[in-house]
């Protein structure tokens, strides 16, 4: 769809009004009118019954979703998930309930997820919102900005709380007036559609109200994940929000799943009788046998039977009778369906015609040959646009158009909507995409355009996706190779919002490329050296690789470009190359050193951004065991310069870091009231990376407070959301977690699998845990054997505590006195903290282990006495 228009809210029949009161005259008036008003509500309602009448084999599940408004819900919402292959329903199923809850009375708004089209990000979302803004003002509507209008605050890239936002306005409306929102086609929904669905769902419980809110979604089984690549993709692509993963995290709230299958051989004899073609029963079963029940097949089976063709002859594709039907209409109508069926599955008539004017030399036939269309049945018509009856019907249109045939289509489209200021820049951004290399210079602005929309609400996946098909087309045409970084950097930020650090690490590495190649200044050099500064509380480099040499000779190069002076960009760099060089240790003194230098010179500079940006350097560079009074105050200098900047991201840093920080030191409550904070922020921020490391916190938290099994679960979303990010070992990250958890509840003689996922990454882990499984099951024999190989040394990096703690413990299990004494004094300086492993690997408090290594050294030191 070319101009998308947003919906008003689905009209409801309203009892008639009483008359005025007087004289004869007026109460005839009154009585006539209010038969008048009957008479109209009774024909509406029996035209809505006749369609109704047509939902074939479908009686089951309208009574399940007949009963949402009456379900049990305890956090005031219920929502519905209906699903099945294409054609089987989902919507026309959707639309009897739709007119079963106007006849109650409630308030039914309809989002229409669009594929393939260049739609915007919470495309359904908008169209929902914006009709519900005509019915029920927002009280919040700053909040909603970007949502309800195209007006974006100034600040923030988006508006904070805004989901937060969504969800209260709709409680509120639903208390007023029974409210249902239907979510259709939503295999095609972005990750943030989808991000706020969950959301909507998930924070209703906080505003409770007396009514349910009603969610109903419908979507195609097994296809939604089935999408057409886009040219250009980058790989934040990968890392979108799935269907599958949305309903299992709505599991818990009262999701009612409804499942369509194909129609039996009775309905399918029903449905042939409704279209005016009647059938014994030997025909329905092979009508039903030959389409596995679709109803979409059956009918266009059923269609072929009308003009004499027996039901033998249905083609096994869908496609082929699609085919016949176009065939009927001739060459020049096919032509004009196939550029609409470019345009999307919905189409303006008007820009057709402009557009085929373009393409071809006969356009005054346009508007006839679409009519013919609507009269074969393959488009419907109404508000001013045309619309394909199914997605079926356009997708084999467009596989009869050539490659370069359908580039000029698509570059003309784009021509035409850029001149249209209403157009969506997504749309005219998507044909720019598929217009190929016919566009390649317009596909870089426009893309360029799409990303920063995408950004806007915090569609992060979607905006890495649009920068690389900007950064694409920009390199298939002679652009300039300073912008071409430009665009790269571009989409390494916004991979690192999507969660894909990797993606985002290997961008960098092509940026700095094509800057030597174009022998760019210092300045956009050292921009590419340090463009992954951003918040972290976890390094962005593979912490088991080696130190990349090359890496640090470019930035050695260009520090020495610069002047020796205190300047920006030598701030960057020194912080940069520090977390390039950092091996975990203590060691390396030049890490430190320059670590350090990056702070001072930001803080003789007095820029508080830069401050942070090299605090936050500082923090990666420095070993936490050894460091932790430090990072503590980092964290508090952290918060106040966050706060002062009005910077959400380091202000989500600070305290993650608090979380980390203060759940080592014992400070329990500290640690918690960080927490709830992180999950605030992280609310509003959408940010995947750094919920996954929360969730993995959270998920230590409980292991430290022995609920187990809680625990357990949320390892289990930690192994989910690891699938979305694109981070080193994160799903090993999950796996270490449960590992400790084994641990903690005494289950280590169960814990081999998860071993052997772990196996080769960790220098000590794999082998300290082994020797404890061995012990643990009894084979104590083979886990000496395996320690009298040596004790590997653990490094100093993040996990130093927490793997001495295991190593120490796995020391004694095996009754090696001499490396328990070694282990013992490694430990001492440490008593009365928490080992927490950077929230990878909490395994408890350090005096529990100093406690088991002391025990098995009393008993050696007695055993020599005697």
């Amino acid at each position: 769809m070319h101009t998308l228009t947003l919906p008003h809210a689905l009209p409801i029949t309203a009892a008639a009004a009483p008359g005025p009161r007087g004289g004869a005259a007026a109460g005839d008036t009154a009585e006539a009118a209010a038969h008048a008003g009957e008479a109209a509500s009774a024909r509406a309602d029996q035209a809505r019954r006749a369609v109704r009448g047509r939902l074939i084999g479908r009686e089951r599940g309208l009574a399940e979703l007949a009963a949402l408004p009456g379900a049990t819900h305890h956090n005031g919402v219920v929502v519905a998930a209906v699903s099945g292959e294409p054609g089987i329903g989902k919507t026309r199923l959707l639309q009897a309930f739709r007119d079963d809850c106007g006849d109650l009375g409630y308030l039914v708004l309809w989002g229409r997820c669009r594929g393939g089209e260049g739609v915007p990000p919470l495309w359904p979302w908008l169209q929902v919102l914006r009709a519900l803004a005509g019915t029920v003002p927002p009280e919040e509507r700053q909040a909603l900005s970007g949502l309800l209008d195209d007006d974006w605050p100034t600040g923030a890239p988006a508006t904070p709380h805004r989901n937060r936002a969504v969800a209260r306005w709709l409680v509120e409306a639903a208390r007023t007036r029974p409210l249902v929102i239907v979510l259709d086609d939503l295999h095609w929904a972005d990750s943030a559609t989808l991000e706020l669905l969950r959301d909507v769902a998930v924070l209703s419980e906080a505003y409770p109200g007396e009514r349910p809110l009603l969610l109903v979604t419908a979507f195609r089984d097994a296809a939604h994940d089935d999408r057409t690549v886009t040219p250009g993709a980058s790989p934040g692509d990968a890392f979108n929000l799935s269907v599958d993963e949305v309903l299992y995290q709505l599991a818990r709230y009262d999701l009612v799943r409804i499942r369509l299958s194909g129609l039996d051989a009775a309905d399918v004899g029903t449905l042939a009788r409704e279209m005016g073609v009647p059938v014994d029963g030997s025909t329905a079963e092979l009508l039903t046998r030959r389409t596995g029940g679709n109803p979409f097949f059956v009918r266009e089976s059923v269609r072929l039977m009308a003009q004499g063709q027996g039901p033998e002859v249905v083609p096994d594709a869908v496609s082929d009778l699609i085919r016949r039907r176009l065939a009927m209409l001739g060459p020049r109508a096919t032509e004009i369906l196939q550029l609409a069926a470019l345009i999307g599955r919905s189409f303006d008539p008007g820009l057709v015609v402009e557009v085929f004017r373009a393409c071809a030399s006969w356009p005054e036939q346009t508007y006839e040959l679409l009519d013919w269309a609507a009269q074969a049945g393959l488009v419907t018509s109404g508000d001013g646009v045309m619309t394909f009856v199914h997605d079926l019907v356009r997708e084999t249109l467009i596989a009869g158009v050539p490659p370069l045939r359908r580039g000029v289509i698509h570059r003309e489209v784009m021509r035409a909507l850029s001149a249209r200021p209403s157009t969506d820049v997504t749309v005219i951004a998507h044909h720019a995409v598929e217009a190929g290399p016919l566009a390649y210079r317009e596909t870089a602005h426009w893309a360029r355009a799409a990303a920063g929309q995408a950004s806007r609400r915090m569609a992060h996946e979607e905006a890495a996706a649009w920068w690389g098909r900007a950064v694409a087309a920009h390199g298939a045409c002679d652009g300039d190779p300073a912008q071409h970084v430009e665009l790269l950097l571009h989409q390494v930020r916004a991979l690192l919002d999507a969660g894909d650090a990797m993606g985002a690490r290997d961008l960098r590495a092509q940026a700095l490329r094509v800057a030597q190649r174009a022998e760019a200044d210092p300045a956009l050099t050292t921009r590419a050296l340090t463009a992954l500064d951003a918040p972290a509380i976890w390094t962005l480099r593979n912490p088991y690789e080696p130190v990349e040499l090359r890496l640090v000779e470019q930035f050695e190069a260009t520090l020495s470009a610069l002047p020796e002076t205190d300047g920006v960009e030598r701030t960057l760099l020194l912080g940069g190359l520090a977390q390039e060089l950092y091996n975990g240790s203590d060691d390396d003194l030049r890490c430190l050193s320059l670590s350090a230098e990056a702070v001072a010179m930001a803080r003789r500079i007095g820029d508080p951004h830069l401050l942070m940006r090299a605090l936050n350097a500082r923090a990666l560079s420095v070993p936490q065991a050894t460091h932790i009074a430090e990072l503590m105050e980092i964290a508090e200098e952290l918060h106040g310069l966050a706060a002062r900047t009005r910077t959400p991201g380091f202000e989500l840093l600070a305290h993650m870091m608090d979380t980390h920080y203060r759940l080592e030191t014992h400070d329990l409550a500290g640690a918690d009231l960080a927490a709830a904070r992180c999950e605030a922020l992280l609310d509003d921020l959408q940010l995947p990376w750094p919920r996954f490391q929360h969730t993995m916190w959270r998920a230590n938290r409980l292991t430290l407070a022995g609920r187990f099994a809680e625990a357990d679960a949320l390892y289990g979303e930690a192994e989910r959301q690891a699938k979305r990010i694109g981070m080193w070992y994160a799903g090993a990250v999950a796996v270490n977690g449960r590992l400790m958890l084994y641990y903690q509840r005494g289950a280590m003689a169960e814990a081999g699998p998860l071993i052997d996922l772990i196996s080769g990454i960790h220098p000590t882990v794999e082998h300290d845990a082994r020797v404890l499984e061995l012990c643990a099951q009894g084979r104590r024999s083979q886990a000496v054997a395996l320690a009298g190989q040596g004790w590997p040394a653990p490094p100093m990096d993040w996990s130093w505590l927490t793997m001495t703690c295991l190593q120490g413990a796995a020391q004694a299990a095996a009754g090696d006195v001499a490396a328990c004494w070694t282990t013992y004094e490694k430990l001492l300086p440490y008593a009365g903290r928490i080992s927490g492993g950077s929230a990878v690997a909490c395994i408890g408090p350090v005096d529990h282990f100093l406690a088991v290594l002391e025990s098995v050294l009393d008993a050696g030191t007695g055993a020599a006495g005697a």
